[in-house]
């Protein structure tokens, strides 16, 4: 009996708000977490004063939203040291009935919760202020060390947090911040991959990761490309998408070339101006009674009086036979 109440009394004292503060209290606690764990297996009572330590201080949702700093530091001391015992816990029968009993109360799908529900866009830039604040949540840290212990040969544990948290998990992993987030979400996606099909779940986010990055690639190399005036052709090769000639007025509704004037640039089919193909052309020698011509341009539009407009004004540039014929 003493010793089922010493563990009882140990499980309950981890957490303890009024128990955190002087530095031997704290070296003790902190000594109990690394075994209590182990200490308490096989014992009921001890297991149940433990399971209501998780459920009373695992509280993520306030640790982020307490703004009393005093406050909220007792309750991240609390929950790091139920992350100590959690990690501490040993591989065995009586372990795995543990860690059972601690994912039957609900802290692990409500960590999962918490964390699928907050994060900001997975594919977003990690230097965004939504990313950097993220980041700074002070549950972060606690909920994937937590997950890390819990996860570490458990497998139904890794199973529940595989379901939800994998995508997050992996895009934690590739994040350098000077807290250690991406270290600590490794470790949690380490302790998955013990199971083999978790492990291929991991792996088909990776490649979808890989997949998405190379389609965000390509969509930023095509928009640079565009304000270039290029755009990518079928076979990869980069090419010139269109030239505009400086000043040119805007055509409204006009996307034909040759439904608009190559000299004024208006359209065509507005207005009562009369227009004319214009092309260079020479004659085909032969026998055959109907004129013959080969065109040596391509065919542009015209409007008449901007041809004669051209020619007239043409006496110290264009040949006027070049524009007469």
């Amino acid at each position: 009996m003493a010793y089922r109440f010493t563990a009882a009394a140990q499980s309950a004292s981890l957490a303890d708000p009024l128990a955190i503060g002087t530095e031997n209290v704290n070296k003790f606690c902190n000594q109990v977490s690394r075994v209590i764990g182990n200490l308490v297996l096989g014992n009921e009572e001890a297991e149940k004063a433990l399971i209501s330590m998780y459920t009373k201080t695992c509280q993520w949702k306030e640790i982020d939203e307490t703004n009393d700093v005093s406050l909220r530091s007792e309750r991240v001391i609390a929950v790091e040291r139920l992350c100590e015992v959690t990690v501490g816990i040993l591989n065995s029968k009586e372990a795995a009935k543990l860690k059972q009993l601690i994912l039957d109360s609900g802290v692990v799908s409500k960590a999962c919760s918490h964390l699928v529900s907050n994060h900001p866009p997975l594919y977003s830039a990690t230097e965004s202020q939504e990313w950097k604040a993220f980041l700074l949540r002070p549950s972060l840290k606690l909920m994937l060390s937590f997950m890390h212990g819990m996860a570490r040969s458990h497998e139904a544990s890794q199973r529940a947090l595989a379901e939800k948290t994998l995508h997050i998990l992996h895009r934690l992993e590739q994040v350098a911040s000077d807290n250690s987030i991406g270290t600590l979400a490794e470790n949690v996606v380490e302790a998955l991959k013990e199971n083999s099909e978790v492990a291929a779940q991991i792996e088909n986010v990776r490649q979808e990761t890989r997949q998405k990055k190379r389609q965000m690639a390509m969509a930023m190399r095509n928009k640079q490309l565009r304000e270039m005036g290029m755009q990518m052709g079928k076979s990869g090769e980069v090419k010139v998408a269109h030239r505009r000639i400086a000043n040119e007025p805007a055509l409204e509704g006009v996307v034909d070339p040759l439904a608009s004037c190559c000299i004024c640039r208006e359209p065509l089919f507005h207005g009562t101006r009369v227009a004319a193909a214009y092309a260079f052309a020479s004659p085909l020698p032969g026998e055959s009674r109907v004129p013959q011509l080969a065109t040596v341009s391509q065919m542009v539009m015209v409007h008449i009086d901007c041809h004669q407009n051209a020619i007239r004004r043409s006496g110290g540039g264009r040949n006027v036979d070049e524009w007469s014929k």
